[in-house]
Order: structure tokens, then C-alpha cells, then sequence
């Protein structure tokens, strides 16, 4: 205890919690694994345990991604390796080669050069040393109170070699810089995290519930995600729907078809064995490849125009890492949303978890959901729950927050009890940094907005006595005073810091999901909860003593008045002369609100729907004006239905989703018109050169009927002339088109003859 309190006093705190950490004992291996004894076969054990087998029948025929020729190949330089080691943690367990960060840290000056000029040298000829792609994995317990002697209560974890840590973070460095990902991920990504995600996923369940309509969520899990990623898949899409350079892609081919793993069980190895599968568990480009392998997983279900909106942005899926959830308003669409699901995870040998997967349904006001149609998650009904927890937040289908109070509190006592038993002789300052380590954390805190008085202040009460018990006070001090006393943060400071710093996240970030919700975290009570914080800061810097009774719950504000628009309680209105924004009526006050880029407002609409529209759906007459468009590299707006531009390819247009494109193609013989957003005969469509697109013309005849002339290069197809523009068409499976009779007829009445 000495030594700690010493080195808390020096200010040394690598060391400080170095000598803490070491005083939390730690579990020590079962004597057998599964009836195995011996550490060999233990190790073994696991290695035919942690191996997966491909499920898309194509372990014969991976194959490795190639580099192309290029004019500048990539370089990596002495300054992007000396970044890295200088910020790469410390102290973490090395791996086969036996060396860690602090090795390469002290190395020398020179150190980052050479490893620059070898990693370049590797990245060139797309090829690693063998000593450098060894792994070792270790067998991690994933549920400390489950049984340690049950194989399946441990995870892998890769223990890389530090060269091989450096490489990859130089890898990680790349992909950051040329992936973009959907704006549905929240995983793994700078400026997310799980409370984005479950920010999300209340505020949108919320907005139906508010406005009376129950959301049906389905919490979907993956069996081993990261295990069971397709190779030649992973390289498909690196090669296809990312700009990193082929060499990189090539390394990362090489690395993962030639590296050797070993688990190692209380100094035992196990047998060498590779992988047919799988990104590596730990490593720092493991996340971002993952995401890479889900994100059209996302852009489909994002894109496939059901399940819930919140103003034009679709929001029916949320996904972290292979935590995903979907969110619908009905039950149909909820069952398209999983059969794209399945669908996906077929072509991908991805494998969902039935038992694990749950259906919750956010009820709304008196509608009864005691009754509702089955969901199948392949094949299997999925169990419906009232509450389920997500990414470690408690979901319950009232939107309530009790239960995840009572999480945090019993978590808060459990830890405060350790720090009682074990640092009760260390001294005040000591025990006051250690409160303010561990007790300052309430998870996901900053979500709790619809609670009881009871349940929040146990949490209170339970915070407060943590503190008197770790420092030996008595029950009867002022827990204000005791707090300032020590320069810590009391349990309200501590709430609106948190709720503070998730505005501050939110409206620094750009995700677009997280935009969509930034609106209604600023309204209702956390807009009150940030006016009282204002008024409080404000009269403390003024030097005058804020009135608690603003702060109190228990206020009452006056009845809205009804603005002259409003000719219901909650409406729709068009805006006079733009067509493009409308005004909300919410408790007759109205709000003026746009639609997302592209769409139009369609006056008339149900209160219950989304009111804007693709423009060929509206008429805009007295209302020309547009908002400032917002174009992507290949949409010229954020929303709507676009054609390729080109005249002789006709066919080809673009659906344009958050500005993201996906490329779609009408049916031959027809072509995309921008005036219906239908497919349509090409005579019909004006930007479109039909003669070019269909590769037939037109004889110059004066008339006006139309006249039908045989394909050259098809004896069943045929084309008719309007009005001097052709139509291709088509007679049945068993005709052939006439050019005498200007008919379909039998084939064997007819001779064709084909140039």
C-alpha cells in the first residue's frame, strides 16, 4: 500500500496502476478442459475448437488477390511507423517473437526507417517473412461465473508478433482512409460508439410510439461473424467497393492464406494449423475488414423502402459490429427486412443464432400487440421478450429506464465493495483517485430519460454511500460537503457532465443516422434538462443564486397557444411557394420542417405517414421553389431516381438513397424514364436515342401509322416505328415474326432469314 500511495504521490501513474492492477487476483486455469487433463491435448483441444470450416463449399477454390501494376506503388515512411510506436499501448503480452512496444520504442532512432524500408519491400512484392505472420491464440473465458472446464465458454484471442502489430496498424491506417462505410455502422468508427447506437434505436422507437404506432424490433445474432468470413468474398469487395490500392489488398491475401496459428494453454503450444476463414480475433484491421464484409448488408436493408423513417431517412436497421437490430412498424415489413437478412447471410456463409435472436415490440399507447402474426428467422419462430439487452443497455418494450438503473446500481455496489476490501489501508488520496477510476463510470447514463423517482434516486443514495463507506465516513454527512471536500464530482455533476458530453458528440458528428435523431434529443425533456443546466451555470458565473425550483420536476408550464396555421391538433401543411417544405403541427404549434433532399412535400397526407414523396407523385404547381441541392459524386440529389445521362444506353438509371447510388437497369427492351420513374418504351422517353439504344433504324417513310419491320439478328424479335422512333418487341416462344404479313406467326410458316 505504501508503494502505491508513493507513486500516487509522484505523480507516477503508469506505475500507480501498474501495482493496482496487481492486486486484483486473478483466476487461475480449471485442471481439465472438457475431461482433457494434459496442457498438449488442452491446447489441441482448442485448436480443432477455435477452427472453422468454410460453409459456402469453397474451401478448394479461394484465391489470392493480386497486385496490379502500378505507376506509384505504395510507400510506407519513417514518420507513419514512429507515430504508430508512440502511440501503441504498452505493456501488452507479446507473441511468438517474445518482444513488446517498449522494445521497438527504446530501439534506436534509426529503427523506424528500417522497418519503413521493409514494410515497403513487403507491400511491393506482396509477400511477409514467415517468423513475421506467426500467431499465437489464447483461450479467453468469456463468462467468469459460467464454467471453466466447458470449451464453449472461451473465445480466441490472437497475440500477433510486434512487427506484424506495427504492419498492421500501418494496414489499418490505409483502410481508414479509402473505405467509406454505410452510416447504419456504428462499430469500430471514430466519433461512435454503443451509446450512438442505442441513442438511435430509442429516439426511433420513440418518435412511433409518440405518434401512436407500436415498433417491432428484432435483434438479430450471428454465430462466430468474424470466424466465418469468406475470403475470397473479403477481397472482392476490398478490390470492388473500396479504393484501397491492390497491393494492400494483395498483402492482406497473402498474410491471412500463409499465417500459422498456435493456442497456448499454460505454456503447452498446440499443433500449427491455418485458417480457410475468418479475420483474425484482435487484430486492429479485424474490424474495419468486418464491417467492409456486412456494409451492403446495411445499404440493402436501408434501401429496400420499408420498415421505419424519421423525415425521408430510412432508420430500420442499426448495426454494431454483428450486433445488428431492425426496427418496422408492421409486421410485413419486418419479415422483408429478415429475408433480406437471410438472404445475405446465405450468399456470405454467414450463420444467424435462432435461440439468441429476439423479437420486442415498443407498444404504443392502448394498441393491444398480445396477438401478433409469427416471425421466422430461417425457418424457426423467434421468441418474443418484453425487455432484451443491447450492446449492454436494457431495452424494455415501455421505453422505460428502471431496469437499467438497477443494472448500474447493483454493477456501482459490486465495485465499491472491491475497492473497500481491497484498499482500505491505502491512504485518502489514493482511495479518492481509485472512487473516481471506477465509480464515475454509469454506462450509458446520459440515455436515461423516462424513469421513476425511486429508482433513480437508489442509484443516488447508493453512489453517495459508496463514497462515505470507501473513505470511512459517517452516514449523517453532507454528501455535498464530503464531495467538495475531496474535489470530486457529486452524482449530478457527474449526470450532466455525461449528458453534456453526448450532445457535444452528437452534434460533432456526421453520421447522417445520428443527424436524423439530433432534433428530437434537443426537444422534450433533455432540451429542458439543457436549459435548466444554462440557467443554473449562468446565474453561478453571474455571481447570483440560481432558483431550484426551475430545476424541479414538478413545474408546470402554461398551456400552448395555437398559432393561426394549425387548423388541427397535429397536421401536415404545404408551405406557400416551395414545394419542397411544409409545416408540422404538434399540440397546435407550428413547426417549420424540409423534406430530405429530392423529395417534394404531398399535401393531404395522415398524420400517422411520412408526408414527402418522390417528385413525379406530386404536382408542385404554385410551388416552384426547391431547397439548394446537396449532390453526391453520382447523385444530384440525396434522394430520387436518376438516368445514366447517356442516350444510347437507356436502360441503366440510379436509385439514390442518402446520396449513396445504387445502379439499377429496366428490363430489355425498355428505358428509364425521368418523367414517371418507370421503365418505358424508348419512343416515349425523350432524352433517349431509341435507334442507338436498340441497334435498328428507322426507314424515312412519311406516315403516320405505325409500321412493324423483322429484327436483323432475331428471327422472334421485331420492331415497330412511331412516328419514325422504334419499339422492340417480341413474339412467343414457338412464332417467328413475318415481314410480309407484318405478323407473328408459326415458325414453320415463315422463312427467316438473318443478315
Amino acid at each position: 500500500m505504501d508503494i502505491i500511495a508513493s507513486h500516487h504521490k509522484n505523480k507516477n501513474f503508469s506505475q500507480f496502476w501498474k501495482e493496482t492492477k496487481k492486486l486484483s487476483p486473478r483466476a487461475g486455469l480449471p485442471v481439465s478442459v472438457e475431461g482433457v487433463s494434459e496442457t498438449t491435448e488442452i491446447a489441441n483441444l482448442f485448436m480443432e475448437h477455435f477452427k472453422v470450416k468454410l460453409s459456402r463449399g469453397q474451401g478448394d477454390t479461394l484465391r489470392m488477390p493480386t497486385a496490379d501494376s502500378v505507376i506509384a506503388p505504395v510507400t510506407v515512411n519513417a514518420k507513419e511507423v514512429r507515430n504508430i510506436i508512440v502511440r501503441m499501448t504498452r505493456g501488452k503480452s507479446p507473441g511468438h517473437d517474445g518482444l513488446s512496444i517498449e522494445h521497438l520504442l527504446y530501439a534506436g532512432v534509426h529503427l523506424p526507417r528500417v522497418l519503413a524500408l521493409l514494410y515497403s519491400l513487403c507491400i511491393r512484392h506482396s509477400y511477409l517473412p514467415e517468423g513475421l505472420m506467426k500467431t499465437i491464440v489464447v483461450p479467453i473465458i468469456k463468462d467468469k461465473r459460467g464454467d471453466p472446464s466447458d470449451k464453449n465458454n472461451y473465445r480466441p484471442i490472437s497475440l500477433a508478433t510486434i512487427m506484424a502489430k506495427v504492419l498492421d496498424s500501418v494496414l489499418d491506417s490505409h483502410l481508414g482512409k479509402h473505405m467509406c462505410l454505410h452510416d447504419g455502422q456504428f462499430g469500430f468508427r471514430p466519433g461512435l460508439s454503443t451509446e450512438s447506437a442505442i441513442l438511435c434505436l430509442k429516439h426511433t422507437a420513440q418518435y412511433y410510439v409518440d405518434r401512436g404506432t407500436p415498433v417491432y424490433a428484432c435483434f438479430l445474432d450471428l454465430s462466430k461473424a468474424f470466424d466465418l468470413v469468406s475470403y475470397d468474398l473479403l477481397w472482392d469487395k476490398l478490390s470492388g467497393e473500396t479504393n484501397l490500392p491492390s497491393e494492400l489488398v494483395a498483402i492482406l491475401g497473402y498474410w491471412y492464406r500463409h499465417q500459422q496459428n498456435n493456442v497456448r494453454w499454460a505454456g503447452s503450444l498446440s499443433d500449427t494449423y491455418g485458417l480457410d476463414c475468418g479475420v483474425r480475433q484482435g487484430g486492429l484491421t479485424s474490424p474495419k475488414l468486418f464491417n467492409l464484409y456486412v456494409n451492403r448488408l446495411v445499404g440493402e436493408l436501408s434501401s429496400a423502402g420499408v420498415g421505419c423513417s424519421i423525415d425521408g431517412k430510412f432508420v430500420n436497421n442499426i448495426s454494431y459490429a454483428d450486433d445488428m437490430v431492425l426496427l418496422s412498424p408492421s409486421i410485413s415489413a419486418l419479415r422483408k427486412l429478415i429475408g433480406i437478412c437471410e438472404s445475405y447471410a446465405v450468399a456470405h456463409g454467414l450463420r444467424y443464432n435462432v435461440k439468441k435472436s429476439e423479437l420486442l415490440v415498443f407498444k404504443a399507447g392502448r394498441h393491444s400487440c398480445n396477438n401478433i402474426p409469427p416471425v421466422t428467422l430461417c425457418g424457426a419462430p423467434l421468441n418474443r421478450v418484453n425487455k432484451f439487452k443491447y450492446l449492454g443497455h436494457w431495452v424494455t418494450e415501455d421505453l422505460t429506464d428502471d431496469l437499467d438503473i438497477e443494472r448500474e446500481r447493483r454493477a456501482l455496489a459490486a465495485r465499491c465493495n472491491m475497492l473497500a476490501r481491497r484498499f482500505a489501508r491505502c491512504s485518502k488520496e489514493v482511495r479518492v483517485s481509485l472512487f473516481k477510476a471506477y465509480c464515475h463510470t454509469f454506462y450509458t447514463c446520459s440515455l436515461w430519460v423516462k424513469y421513476t423517482q425511486k429508482a433513480y434516486s437508489a442509484l443516488r443514495v447508493q453512489y453517495n454511500n459508496a463514497f462515505r463507506v470507501l473513505l470511512g465516513l459517517p452516514r449523517y454527512c453532507s454528501a455535498s460537503g464530503m464531495f467538495a471536500d475531496a474535489r470530486t464530482d457529486g452524482f449530478h455533476a457527474i449526470m450532466r457532465k455525461r449528458a453534456a458530453s453526448l450532445m457535444r458528440r452528437i452534434r460533432g458528428s456526421a453520421c447522417r443516422t445520428l443527424k436524423v435523431a439530433e432534433r428530437g434529443i434537443f426537444g422534450g425533456e433533455m432540451k429542458k434538462f439543457v436549459v435548466c443546466i444554462i440557467f443554473v451555470v449562468g446565474s453561478l458565473c453571474a455571481g447570483r443564486r440560481p432558483r431550484t425550483r426551475l430545476l424541479s420536476s414538478k413545474a408546470t408550464s402554461p398551456s400552448p397557444e395555437r398559432d393561426s396555421i394549425c387548423e388541427e391538433k397535429y397536421a401536415f401543411y404545404p408551405m406557400v411557394g416551395q414545394c419542397d417544405a411544409y409545416f408540422e403541427c404538434i399540440n397546435w404549434k407550428a413547426e417549420v420542417k424540409f423534406c430530405s433532399d429530392g423529395l417534394v412535400f404531398l399535401p393531404g397526407t395522415a398524420y400517422a405517414d411520412y408526408p414527402c414523396r418522390y417528385p413525379a407523385d406530386v404536382s408542385c404547381a404554385g410551388r416552384p421553389q426547391l431547397q439548394v441541392p446537396r449532390p453526391t459524386r453520382e447523385c444530384p440529389r440525396q434522394y430520387g431516381f436518376f438516368s445514366s445521362g447517356d442516350s444510347t444506353s437507356c436502360a441503366e438509371y440510379r436509385n439514390c438513397v442518402d446520396g449513396v447510388a445504387y445502379h439499377l437497369r429496366c428490363p430489355e427492351p425498355l428505358a428509364y424514364n425521368p418523367a414517371s420513374y418507370q421503365c418505358d418504351w424508348p419512343d416515349l422517353v425523350k432524352e433517349c436515342d431509341a435507334e442507338a439504344y436498340l441497334g435498328v433504324t428507322c426507314p424515312r417513310i412519311e406516315t403516320d401509322d405505325p409500321v412493324s419491320y423483322a429484327h436483323p439478328k432475331d428471327c422472334r424479335k421485331y420492331y415497330t416505328c412511331v412516328q419514325g422512333r422504334p419499339r422492340l418487341q417480341q413474339c412467343d416462344l414457338d412464332q417467328a415474326f413475318d415481314d410480309y404479313t407484318g405478323r407473328c406467326v408459326n415458325k414453320e410458316d415463315t422463312v427467316c432469314v438473318l443478315v
